[in-house]
Order: C-alpha cells, then structure tokens, then sequence
C-alpha cells in the first residue's frame, strides 16, 4: 500500500509540471496570487509530493525508517525543483530585465496614428507585435490575464500587416481589450520597435521610457511589476 501511495506522489509531483501554465493562471485569476507567489507555491507543492515519495519509499526500508521528514525534504529539494521546470515558460522567470532601449520617436507614432498614445497620468503600455510571433502569442494571452486580474496599465498593441490578421491574433490570444494599431509603414514599424518582436515598451505620461522587453524577457517579475503600478 505505501508503494501504491509513494508512487501516486511521484506522479503528481511529475504531472504537476506539465500543467504549470494553467495552475499558474488559476493561482493569479481565482485565488488572487501575484505571479512570482504562485510560481513559488507550484514548485514548492512539486518538492513536497517528491519529498512525500522518498519519505515513503525509505520508510519501507528498514535501517531508514527513523529518518525525519525535514532531512528527507532537504534531500527532496534539488531534484523536485528541477521536476518543477519540466514545462519551462521562460528563459529566466524571474528579473526585471530592460535593454535600454527607447520609444523615442513616439511623436512619430502619435502623427502616423492621427493620436496620442501618451497616458495623462501613470504609465501606458506599448507593445509591437507580429502575427506570426510565437512569444507575441505569449505575451498578448500574459496581458490578457493581467488585465482581467485588476492591472490598470492600459495596453496598446501595434501590428504591421492587415487590420483582419491583427484582429484575429488578438481574438486568439486574449487581446481583445487593447487598444489596437494598426501601422502601415513597415519601416517605421522596425524603426519603433527595434526589429525584435515582441518589443514592449512601459512609458510615462512625458514620453519617458520605464522599461523595454523583447522576446519573453516579459516574465513573472515583469507580469506583477505591470499589474502593481
């Protein structure tokens, strides 16, 4: 019977992470965690179920029966937390990582927009986006949820291409409350944007640029950064 269970936790502690994603999502929609936390509480409940399984597993041992939970859980968390990134999301989860580059020419964007994309007040969001673009896909549906989760930072999203094909990313990737763009100059797209996509700026109400991501440096750090100012 103790094998039974032992191996019942060796299983969660294994399937857990191929589920991180939606976990995740659940943990900062429903139960209210900031990303970071819940990304926390994931790997720490993965180290418990692994450290459950070799506590089972040695007390079936006879000469390491005696042996407390605190050590068997030290022993655990190395190898339970590498099970934890069996389905890794980002390259580094956690930092707040920024290139230095500028929205400079956003004087530029406002007159091609025929608007003002400053905010009044606070901080706007600024992201350029492909529709082809895997981690574009990731960070639009990451913005979505901050967005339903209370992040009060508006997002505006800008594409190249057709308003059809921009539409239809956003309906696919939980974009549908940005504020979409539509730029039809493909060099001052990748003169805005850097050339690497997604390219996502944080600016302030003087132009002035907060923070600048691409690729996924966007991450949890980030994620909770957004939904906190």
């Amino acid at each position: 019977m103790k094998l039974f269970i032992s191996v019942i936790f060796l299983a969660s502690s294994i399937i857990i992470p191929f589920y991180f994603n939606p976990i995740l999502i659940f943990l900062v929609t429903k139960i209210g965690f900031g990303w970071v936390v819940g990304t926390i509480v994931i790997r720490i409940l993965v180290i418990f179920l692994f450290a459950l399984f070799l506590h089972l597993l040695l007390k079936m041992i006879l000469k390491t029966r005696q042996i407390k939970f605190i050590w068997i859980f030290l022993i655990a968390l190395l190898p339970g937390f590498g099970i934890s990134f069996i389905s890794p999301i980002y390259s580094v989860d956690y930092g707040m990582f920024n290139d230095e580059l500028k929205l400079e020419n956003y004087q530029d964007l406002n007159a091609h927009l025929n608007s003002n994309i400053l905010p009044e007040h606070g901080y706007s969001l600024c992201a350029f986006f492909t529709t082809s673009c895997p981690h574009c896909m990731n960070a639009s549906e990451k913005l979505g949820i901050n967005i339903d989760a209370g992040q009060s930072i508006p997002v505006n999203v800008f594409f190249p291409g057709s308003i059809d094909d921009a539409k239809m990313f956003l309906t696919k990737n939980n974009g549908e409350k940005f504020n979409m763009h539509l730029i039809d100059n493909d060099s001052l797209f990748v003169n805005l944007s850097g050339g690497a996509f997604p390219s996502i700026f944080v600016i302030d109400s003087k132009g002035e640029t907060k923070y600048h991501w691409t690729g996924d440096e966007m991450n949890y750090s980030a994620l909770d950064w957004l939904r906190n100012n």
